[in-house]
């Protein structure tokens, strides 16, 4: 489970992995959920196999694996030309709003930012309410990492 943000050319991410198993219950650990290939910044959320095989596949000019059709994640990528949100099928849907947010602290998150947060700060507040985001945050632009 995640937290992504996204306001003012910065995509904001926690560092929450959640592994379960019956053997092992659930496990906490820590993961980078922003990458940067070619002229993108890629957030990821969800499923972090799917995640992996979305992040491989991108910009490969190759078709979609055809096992993200069924899987739970998404993908938001921004670029120069602009704010992208892809689903399982790999169909990239142009965003123009304000702010978004997205995974399981999104409310938490686009609460903060309709009260006017940055998208670090609101990823910030959504790990003190959403048991499944934590801290460390980072902020992304295209230009540099910010945090």
């Amino acid at each position: 489970m995640t937290t992504l943000a996204y306001r003012a050319g910065v995509l904001a991410a926690d560092s929450a992995l959640t592994t379960s198993s019956e053997a092992g219950g659930d496990r906490l650990s820590e993961c980078v959920k922003l990458h940067r290939k070619r002229s993108a910044v890629i957030g990821l959320y969800g499923e972090s196999g799917p995640d992996l095989a979305f992040l491989e596949w991108y910009g490969s000019r190759r078709r979609p694996p055809q096992e993200l059709q069924t899987a739970d994640f998404g993908a938001v990528v921004l670029t120069p030309r602009g704010l992208f949100h892809y689903d399982g099928w790999c169909r990239a849907e142009i965003l123009s709003g304000e702010f978004y947010a997205w995974g399981s602290g999104a409310k938490a998150a686009l609460g903060a930012l309709w009260a006017g947060c940055s998208a670090q700060r609101a990823v910030e507040i959504a790990c003190q309410v959403d048991p499944f985001s934590r801290p460390p945050v980072l902020a992304w632009t295209l230009e540099a990492k910010r945090s």
